[in-house]
């Protein structure tokens, strides 16, 4: 009766061991575990040409036919087919246009800057739109708006030493038209 028991026994210790066995392979591997080939995918996708980068995001993009002095080269990207950006370095400076649908801010400048405004500008037909303007010591970070589809932003060096706040008005302007 006892070697009964006994057998019963190591037969119930087997079975819970197979099932945690079962189990722990059921829940997959874990993220320590991953394979080191697993890539995540980037959203951020550059193009050759405007036209390309406007066919992805399914808006076009009005540039500034004269950007300031050292921003050129630029290069174009689309960010999860939503929203279009320009970007134009200038050794460690650098020059952020973008573009998307809706009116959210788009600059993804999170910086707290000394001073925050609005004010008007006017596009070439007479349209009156009202921008937002962040500067710190006398020099323009980041302004932004929006019309009734779009929302825009630039930027200029986020947390570093901007441009004249007239220079990125100017570039806002011309690229409402």
């Amino acid at each position: 009766m006892k070697q009964s028991m006994m057998k019963k026994m190591a037969a119930l210790a087997l079975g819970v061991c197979m099932a945690a066995a079962l189990a722990a392979c059921a829940a997959g591997p874990d993220s320590a575990n991953a394979p080191a080939d697993v890539q995540i995918l980037n959203p951020i996708v550059e193009y050759a040409t405007l036209a390309e980068a406007e066919a992805a995001a399914g808006f076009t993009f009005t540039l500034p036919a004269q950007l300031p002095a050292c921003y050129e080269n630029g290069m174009i990207s689309v960010i999860h087919n939503e929203l279009m950006q320009m970007v134009y370095p200038n050794g460690d400076a650098e020059l952020t246009l973008r573009k998307a649908e809706g009116s959210e801010d788009i600059s993804g400048d999170c910086n707290e800057y000394a001073e925050t405004k609005e004010v008007s500008i006017s596009a070439a037909d007479g349209t009156s739109y009202t921008v937002t303007l962040k500067d710190a010591n006398g020099k323009a970070n980041v302004v932004t708006w929006a019309d009734q589809e779009y929302t825009y932003s630039i930027t200029v060096n986020p947390g570093q030493e901007g441009m004249g706040e007239a220079d990125l008005l100017a570039l806002a302007a011309a690229i409402i038209m």
